[in-house]
């Protein structure tokens, strides 16, 4: 199996669901796209760089995955 970047929204929510433990039931798709906004506005202004989860950069897709993790733990 062949590890690849995150190439949609919709991949990028698994995998903060999966990490997290978050169901669907607890935290709807449109509030984690909310939390998902709010990592992807962190990580712009600590690096500077723009984040968009249609490019392939794993390091990027990984650092909003794991904020959101965080930030939705939170919400939840």
């Amino acid at each position: 199996m062949a590890i690849t970047s995150i190439t949609t929204l919709a991949g990028l929510r698994s995998r903060i669901r999966f990490i997290s433990g978050i169901q669907v039931e607890e935290i709807v798709d449109d509030d984690l796209d909310l939390v998902i906004s709010i990592a992807s506005e962190w990580f712009t202004e600590q690096t500077g760089l723009t984040y968009d989860v249609a490019t392939a950069d794993a390091a990027y897709d990984n650092a909003i995955m794991y904020y959101s993790c965080y930030l939705g733990s939170i919400a939840q």
